[in-house]
């Protein structure tokens, strides 16, 4: 798992700046429609504004807090296309040249995908990761 912290922090980073712009232009957007409460010339409150005009500015500022919702939603349904199923390994070998390859075998044992890296330099103190991926659609 350690190998995949190192991005963490720029995920978190990324995740706060775009709540906050999201959050600010919310509420930037919701100021406006407020401000049709507001005569133009003396800023204060309109004494003509019927309860329709009243229901529907603050149904506006409802429809921007579903709008940014169902923004921010999409990013946690994008996980519904993850795989049912990953796997990852971590092996333990001394520094040196090793030919590399990752072997998919299915629930009967035989090799259904074989990817191979060639000639690679294990590090004592570097990063040593081979990334590989294979989709399978499960028979149901």
């Amino acid at each position: 798992m350690e190998t995949f912290n190192y991005k963490k922090n720029l995920i978190y980073l990324k995740t706060v700046v775009r709540a906050t712009i999201k959050g600010l232009i919310a509420a930037d957007i919701k100021k406006g429609i407020e401000k049709k409460k507001y005569d133009k010339k003396n800023k204060k409150k309109k004494k003509k504004l019927s309860f329709g005009d009243l229901l529907w500015i603050e149904t506006q500022k409802l429809m921007i807090d579903v709008i940014l919702e169902a923004i921010e939603n999409a990013d946690k349904r994008s996980t519904s296309f993850l795989p049912a199923l990953a796997y990852m390994g971590q092996f333990s070998i001394k520094p040196g040249d090793y030919n590399i390859k990752i072997v998919y075998y299915n629930s009967s044992n035989k090799a259904i995908k074989i990817k191979k890296f060639g000639k690679q330099q294990i590090k004592l103190n570097g990063l040593n990761l081979f990334q590989s991926s294979f989709y399978e659609s499960i028979k149901r």
